[in-house]
């Protein structure tokens, strides 16, 4: 397949359409069209937080370009964290409603409540 027509199906599919579509519309047989999206897709991705391109590593697709950028995401998108294990708990020391991620023995609220508590 010719270059001029590998650009044609990336600039239609990032227009929107499906590789249907794209393919009906060429002339070209689907499996072809879903091989080039698939090459291209593959190749570099954009970083969720900061938008910079980041090059295909050996394993899937990477959505951040570091961990500062991973953690500074998920900080300010606390709705996208997968939370199963949630656990919502009162403190014994300041009474405060707190919620626990990941740690079902956890009693207090903060390392302040903690030590309050063992010097008391």
């Amino acid at each position: 397949m010719t270059p001029e027509k590998k650009l044609e199906i990336i600039t239609l599919r990032n227009s929107g359409l499906s590789a249907t579509s794209i393919a009906t519309k060429l002339g070209i047989g689907v499996s072809g069209v879903k091989k080039i999206i698939s090459s291209v897709s593959l190749k570099e991705t954009i970083c969720l937080n900061c938008g910079k391109v980041i090059s295909k590593g050996r394993r899937k697709p990477r959505k951040f370009c570091s961990d500062k950028c991973r953690y500074s995401y998920y900080n300010s998108h606390q709705e996208l964290r997968h939370k199963k294990a949630t656990i919502t708990l009162i403190c014994p020391c300041c009474h405060n409603v707190f919620t626990s991620y990941g740690k079902p023995k956890r009693k207090y609220c903060s390392r302040t409540c903690a030590s309050r508590s063992r010097f008391i």
